[in-house]
């Protein structure tokens, strides 16, 4: 069984990114109960993600170069300067968002949870307006009830867009939205039909955007207001009605119970606990606060099994790793070529399937870089960085060799000052790697430099977190 600290050190890698070291330091004797708590209330207390205007004097430039040019390059000018400031709003976006995770005072929860269902209501979006109004609708409902979430998803501007409602009209409904609301984000396959799929498509006919404002509009001329039979049931059927009849189906809370177990617990399914969270889930209005409070509590989280089971994904790699050692990313291009290079860029999923997680994050090539990455991240040390794509075309857009990330060891290095080496080997196993880790890794020293005992502390956490066990939790 685990020690009390072994626990906390669980529960803080799946509830967030790990712990920063002095917040480590502080909380590695709180009960559990104590810890939860402290989730909960920071959670409430997270702010939206913000803008992004850093480059103002740059565009206000370029607006002023416009003055001077033909009617033709003015609209090449302002195509171009748009597309600029959708990117750089974009990787703003990621860029704040891992720096929450990695915040060296706070465990990231809300983020944490914003991840999940990022991988779950998966949306790609070129839009920077867009994709910031697509993470704070996360952001807003990561922890309340998932039926309210499901109806906000189904009027966000981006996933709108990214599922072709924006075409489905009641002369010519489009089936896309229909047909992954039930077979990815609420249902599953087998639980619906053919005629469920269109005559759902129907029942969400009316429901755009303006994409240039970010606003969901409802175009009442372009509904459906004809009887749809939909799970049996006949009537004039909007897109609300479809929601909540889909979460009368005990098979919604069981499906959700099941991606909520998967990603947080283990992704070996144990089908009487699902059962339980999904009846629990089902019969308490889909409340998410209520299903994570009752796992993080649960004797059976904290089971040897379902510790250290799980392969990091390339952001919650990144952030532990920034949260480690106090680091940052000056230039948010930089983290989203790394997050490219690893196989997960925020805002930009595979598919509305969103990530395959588990072993699908490691291959020969990206598992040499993960390695790699904490040495490239403390020392900006010289990296072929791949990129996915045709080679030549990431050749014409100067790929990155260089994840400069600014760090600061000084707190890493405060929690194990003044320990003799054996000791401070053990404290940063026990603070760096799973709970399973009980190798004490004396041959890492053949491998530190000599003389300043800080170098060596350093050069001997860069080598744990460059270890094959850095890459579970």
């Amino acid at each position: 069984m685990l020690t009390p600290p072994q626990k906390l050190h669980h529960l803080y890698q799946r509830a967030g990114f790990g712990l920063s070291p002095r917040e480590w330091k502080r909380r590695q004797h709180w009960t559990i109960d104590q810890a939860v708590e402290d989730l909960f209330r920071e959670a409430s207390n997270s702010i939206p993600l913000g803008g992004y205007e850093d480059h103002e004097a740059e565009f206000a430039d370029m607006r002023d170069q416009r003055r001077e040019m033909s009617r033709q390059d003015r609209r090449t000018q302002k195509k171009k300067l748009d597309r600029e400031k959708s990117r750089l709003l974009i990787t703003g976006l990621n860029r704040d968002w891992v720096h929450r995770m990695a915040a060296s005072d706070q465990v990231a929860f809300r983020e944490k949870m914003m991840l999940f269902w990022h991988g779950h209501f998966a949306v790609q979006t070129l839009f920077g307006g867009l994709a910031r109004i697509y993470a704070n609708t996360l952001h807003r409902h990561a922890l309340g009830r998932f039926s309210d979430m499901t109806l906000a998803i189904a009027t966000d501007p981006a996933m709108i867009l990214f599922l072709n409602n924006q075409q489905n009209h009641k002369d010519k409904p489009n089936e896309n939205f229909t047909r992954e609301l039930m077979e990815l984000f609420t249902l599953g396959r087998g639980q619906y039909n053919e005629q469920d799929i269109r005559e759902g498509a129907r029942a969400f006919t009316g429901w755009a955007c303006r994409s240039l404002q970010g606003e969901f509009i409802y175009r009442e001329a372009d509904h459906d207001e004809g009887e749809k039979t939909f799970f049996g049931k006949t009537g004039n059927w909007n897109g609300q009605n479809i929601i909540e009849m889909i979460l009368e189906k005990p098979e919604a809370a069981q499906f959700i119970a099941r991606k909520v177990y998967r990603f947080f617990v283990n992704d070996t399914p144990d089908e009487a606990r699902i059962r339980e969270l999904g009846q629990q889930l089902y019969t308490n209005g889909y409340d998410i606060t209520d299903l994570m409070d009752t796992i993080f509590r649960s004797e059976w989280f904290y089971h040897p099994i379902n510790v250290g089971n799980r392969i990091k994904s390339p952001v919650e790699l990144i952030a532990g790793l920034l949260k480690t050692f106090h680091g940052s990313f000056d230039d948010p291009t930089a983290l989203s070529m790394g997050q490219a290079a690893l196989g997960q860029v925020l805002f930009f999923p595979p598919s509305v399937a969103g990530w395959s997680g588990g072993k699908s994050w490691i291959d020969n090539q990206r598992l040499l870089l993960r390695l790699q990455l904490p040495m490239i991240l403390f020392e900006a040390a010289e990296a072929d960085i791949p990129l996915p794509g045709d080679p030549e075309a990431v050749d014409n857009i100067a790929t990155i060799r260089k994840l400069k990330a600014n760090v600061d060891p000084e707190p890493l290095l405060t929690m194990i000052s003044g320990q003799p080496l054996d000791e401070s080997r053990a404290m940063l196993i026990q603070y760096l790697l799973p709970c399973q880790a009980t190798e004490p890794l004396a041959w890492l020293d053949h491998y530190l430099p000599h003389g300043d005992p800080a170098r060596q502390m350093l050069a001997l956490a860069i080598r744990i977190c460059s270890l094959p066990e850095y890459q579970l939790s």
